[in-house]
């Protein structure tokens, strides 16, 4: 929180006298520009005030009101009283008492009437600083009184705010937000009609609806503030950094810990330009720090306070403030140490935070936390509760009941108590834990939960909820009368709730994943592992429906969002000017994130620093922008935000007879196959073995590489054989038994996502004998393939939004695209990566072969060599129904956006004719399938909640409903008859699985048996929709004119026989 703090303390000084500062305020108010050197001067000021050099402060002030009125700007000299009392006011070596002779003395000096309003105000706030209640109504009635009967609302509001601030600081949210109302009511009815701002209050509303919990208010206002900042013609560095700090934290408390760094690097970047105290760098040091430890990365987060603590020790001044963040920084370097178990120094610092306690209490709460915590990690747990319990104690005198803090000190208790095997004592800690993070709760003997509304914490919430739903999953097993199998769901439907709430609210993409993989994985599978428990033990299938809908929703949770967010741009209402405006914020930030990573791969340091801050600039204003859009155009915020995911009767009204969907959640310990037939639901846990990802692995391996085939044929079809049945009987065998089917469409998860289910064997094959390579026939195995239609999916959600996306396929007709590799070399002003990438690649004749093949018989247009370049796909995509692109695949595994398609290079200097995935995503496309001939176009990084980043998934996100896509590198011949049988199929009317199916039979059925090891046909996998699509034949005029031949010679043989008749 005290990141925060200190940010007002300069920039409600900032605020109250901008560089336009208002007079008497009448009709049109007129404005007074202060010449360049004063502002600077103000700054100055301001700084020694925010360092505690009070008297210093003091006469920079004086010296500054004297400028003024050198100038005639007497009002203004009178209204910097405000700043100068405010000096006085907050400083910290003098009494109540001493402040109210000083500003008295004051009085007595200034003659003005001007000045009664502000020395009034100037008492509300020192009597509101000091809790002295009686008097502080008494005076600030008397100032907004003055105020209002000379017109000088902009003074009345900011009185009001700095009421609310102090407030704030007292941790009294009720009065803080009280005195906001009344700034924000001067706002609206007295100021804005006049077209005067109240710039003060933006800083305030910041901080106390972030304490509120009420995150979208704080960040509108935090970006008021900050465009204020920025468009100002002086640009105060270290006021726009502490708002940049400000909006920093709200990221890091929604856990957008990507954008939340971004940020404060932001801020730290801004003073290091500036001559300020070690003491400032200090403060942006260990934030940048606070997220690294958020993130887990221990390394960096304990280099950034081991700096910070060097920028406090070069501090000459010892002030609390100072003293304050050498305890955070020690508090932070304790969780450092224990994450590492190093608990020698982490006691260590625990202990050096408590000796300056002994002096300056702050944060003592917390300190008695972390003893608590060390002792825990040592097993001391005596030790640990009787600081778990110190903590509690001082945490309440210090914040009262309501507070994260105190949560988190609940939290500890409980995991002591769990050690100590107390497990109803620890729940009843954790409903404490989430008492003091909600409204109207309280349960501390039972199990209920807050509503989610009234939770003022959602990272708290999910922090408690996690430990709360172990601990009544233990409590459930032992059959405890106090828990139900209803207590158990609805804490784990309540998690996920929160999950997926706390992941909206996330702007950086990279945040969503993180976050998915580091506590969003473990809370679903807890979740639908006691949903499943649920439903064992009482029968009821609802539960099933639960645990499946909890499974949709880790999988959904950031396509799901990139396809809502194209629906909210097309029916949210707003604009096509404003929508193309986005689109091109989207694409130059899309642009400068490429060349920051093309700098990055070529080891240009320099230049990489500089594209940061490109990159950084286009993320802030495209965020600043999406969000005012979000602001003007509610229903396009509504549509943004709207959650649905699939339940399993969804799935089954959209299911064909004899069709089954098979969905997989991939948890820490077991996998979960949801089954789900137009009739039928079921569900298997699978148990993980140790070495199940190696397993995945290497078979996926032996099925991308047919050499060992070539070498030693007995060796390779024995272990395929054995592996291939394993998989049924692992994965497929019990899921679908039960279900009636001819249909499978599969939801992989995790390293499933590589594995073509097509080759795996439905029954046990005899092994050949050791040593032999006699009846290694792979064309005569019982494949799946033989048995069922096969189709793949990322998740149910994503199928119910392809079957309403086919209805808008525009035609028939094929684009394809075969590129070549040696027509031209690669230009030098190319990216290093894009050369070494183009020397990689090697002529692909079959592709053309297969273009031109296409050409012959169907309808569209078709472009190879030269013309097969960029530009060409990108003008001509939207306009066609089908897309064949028969190319190089490049997958970057640690940059799954920079994996992409590799066209002709055509010396082009608006295109790099590389078609990357961040590019595929934003093209508007209107077909019902893209083929992606090429190599290892499926392949990608697996993302929780995305499936395997491959370059096909970005044609999903771009629109296209069905794809066609390989797994690894296609061999030429055999995959020209694949595809040439594949698209005869489909002419004919099939549906895409089974023209799929047929096309790969055929070539088994009619290929000798030494070509159809499973490299040679397996690698094509069909994903999403896979109805029927239209694809338009090329008539031939050969046929009309031998038809015509044959009519007429009929027509002749008739007249002939006719005539001889006759």
């Amino acid at each position: 929180m005290k990141q925060l703090l200190k940010t007002v303390i300069i920039v409600i000084v900032f605020l109250f006298s901008n560089s336009q500062i208002y007079a008497f305020q009448k009709t049109t108010p007129k404005t007074i520009e202060l010449p360049q050197e004063l502002i600077v001067e103000k700054s100055k000021a301001e700084l020694l005030l925010n360092e505690g050099l009070w008297d210093e402060a003091i006469l920079r002030y004086k010296s500054l009101q004297q400028k003024y009125l050198a100038l005639n700007f007497d009002q203004l000299a009178i209204n910097l009283y405000e700043d100068l009392l405010l000096v006085i006011i907050i400083r910290e070596d003098l009494g109540l008492e001493e402040k109210r002779s000083f500003i008295k003395e004051i009085k007595d000096k200034e003659v003005s009437p001007s000045f009664e309003g502000i020395y009034n105000g100037a008492l509300a706030h020192l009597f509101t600083y000091y809790g002295e209640v009686d008097s502080i109504q008494k005076y600030y009635s008397k100032a907004c009184l003055l105020y209002q009967k000379d017109n000088r609302f902009a003074l009345e509001g900011n009185l009001n705010v700095t009421l609310a601030y102090e407030y704030y600081l007292s941790n009294d949210l009720q009065n803080a937000q009280s005195f906001l109302k009344k700034a924000e009511q001067i706002l609206e009815k007295k100021l804005a009609p006049q077209n005067i701002d109240l710039v003060a209050i933006y800083n305030a509303q910041t901080l106390i609806y972030y304490s509120l919990g009420e995150y979208d208010k704080a960040l509108k206002s935090n970006l008021i503030s900050i465009r204020s900042l920025e468009n100002a013609p002086f640009i105060d560095s270290l006021a726009l950094a502490y708002e940049y700090n400000n909006l920093a934290s709200i990221y890091l408390f929604i856990e957008d810990y990507n954008n939340s760094l971004d940020y404060y690097q932001k801020a730290l970047n801004l003073v290091r330009l500036g001559d300020y105290p070690p003491s400032t760098f200090a403060i942006f040091i260990y934030n940048v720090g606070n997220v690294y430890s958020q993130q887990e990365n221990i390394p960096l987060a304990k280099e950034s306070f081991l700096e910070a603590l060097s920028y406090l020790d070069q501090s000459n001044l010892k002030t609390t403030e100072i003293q304050n963040n050498y305890i955070n920084n020690y508090h932070q370097l304790v969780y450092c140490y224990k994450e590492v178990q190093d608990l020698d120094s982490a006691l260590y610092y625990v202990q050096k935070a408590e000796n300056i306690n002994k002096t300056y209490p702050y944060r003592i709460s917390n300190t008695y936390k972390l003893l608590s915590q060390v002792f825990l990690a040592q097993a001391a747990y005596p030790k640990a509760e009787k600081y778990a319990l110190k903590s509690i104690q001082e945490t309440i005198r210090a914040y009262g009941t309501k507070s994260a803090v105190l949560s988190n000190c609940y939290n500890t208790l409980s995991q002591i108590n769990e050690k100590q095997n107390k497990i109803e004592e620890a729940l009843a800690n954790i409903q404490k834990a989430l008492e003091a993070i909600s409204i109207d709760f309280s349960d501390i003997k039972g199990v209920s939960n807050p509503k989610l509304a009234n939770v003022l914490n959602k990272g708290n919430l999910l922090v408690s909820l996690g430990r709360k739903l172990s601990l009544l999953k233990k409590l459930y097993q032992q059959e405890s009368p106090l828990v139900t199998a209803d207590n158990v769901f609805a804490t784990a439907k309540l998690t996920a709730e929160a999950l997926e709430q706390m992941n909206r609210k996330m702007q950086d993409i990279k945040s969503k994943r993180e976050s998915l993989n580091r506590q969003a994985l473990p809370l679903f599978e807890t979740a639908i592992s006691s949903a499943l428990d649920v439903a064992n033990k009482t029968g009821k299938k609802a539960y099933i429906n639960e645990a499946f809908m909890l499974s949709e929703r880790s999988k959904s949770m950031l396509m799901a969002d990139a396809m809502q967010g194209a629906i909210a741009s097309s029916l949210g209402g707003i604009p096509d000017s404003l929508l193309k405006q986005l689109d091109e914020m989207q694409e130059a930030l899309a642009d400068a994130e490429k060349q920051r990573f093309e700098a990055k791969a070529a080891g240009n340091k320099d230049l990489e620093k500089e594209l940061k801050a490109v990159v950084f600039d286009s993320k802030h204003h495209l965020n600043l922008f999406e969000y005012n859009l979000e602001s003007q155009y509610p229903k396009y915020k509504t549509l943004k935000m709207k959650s649905s995911v699939a339940s399993v009767s969804d799935i089954q009204g959209v299911l064909s007879p004899n069709t089954t969907f098979i969905e997989y959640f991939e948890g820490e310990n077991d996998i979960y196959a949801f089954a789900i037939s137009k009739n039928e639901v079921s569900v298997e846990v699978i148990p993980k073995e140790a070495d199940f990802k190696l397993n995945i692995f290497s078979f996926q391996k032996s099925l991308m590489n047919i050499k060992p085939f070539t070498k030693r044929p007995g060796l390779v079809y024995n272990a395929f054989i054995k592996k291939s049945h394993y998989f049924y009987q692992k994965l497929v065998e019990q899921a679908i038994k039960g279900h009636k089917t001819e249909r499978l469409i599969i939801v992989p998860d995790g390293q499933l996502g590589y594995l073509p289910f097509e080759v795996l064997l439905n029954k046990p094959m005899p092994l050949l004998k050791q040593g032999t390579d006699e009846g290694a026939n792979f064309a005569k195995l019982p494949y799946l393939l033989r048995d069922y239609k096969i189709s793949y999916n990322y998740s149910g959600t994503l199928l119910m939004a392809q079957q309403a996306k086919k209805e808008s396929i525009i035609n028939g007709n094929i684009l394809a695209l075969a590129p070549s590799y040696a027509s031209a070399a690669t230009p030098t002003w190319r990216k290093k990566r894009e050369v070494d990438l183009r020397k990689t690649l090697i002529e692909l004749p079959g592709a053309i072969d297969e273009v031109a093949k296409l050409e012959e018989l169907y309808t569209g247009q078709f472009y190879t060599g030269q013309q097969a370049n960029e530009r060409v796909f990108k003008d001509c995509a939207p306009k066609h129904g089908i897309l064949h692109l028969a190319m190089h695949g490049l997958v970057d595994q640690k940059d799954p956006e920079y994996s992409g398609l590799a066209l002709t290079e055509d010396q082009s200097k608006s295109e790099d004719n590389f078609l990357y995935a961040y590019e595929i995503k934003q093209l508007g496309l209107q077909a019902g399938l893209v083929v992606l001939s090429a190599c290892e176009t499926g392949v990608g990084k697996y993302q929780r909640g995305e499936g395997v980043v491959s370059i096909g998934r970005g044609f999903m996100y771009a629109g296209a409903p069905a794809l066609l896509m390989t797994l690894w590198s296609l061999n030429d011949q055999s995959g020209a008859v694949i595809i040439d049988h594949f698209y005869k199929n489909l002419s004919e009317g099939m549906e895409k699985d089974e023209a799929i199916r047929q096309a790969k039979l055929f070539y088994i059925d009619h290929y000798p048996s030494e070509y159809t090891h499973p490299f040679m046909w397996a690698a094509f996998v069909q994903v999403g929709d896979y109805s029927s699509i239209e694809v338009n034949r090329r008539t031939s005029w050969m046929y009309y004119i031998i038809g015509a031949c044959v009519v007429l010679l009929g027509l002749l043989l008739f007249l002939f026989k006719k005539r001889k008749k006759a």
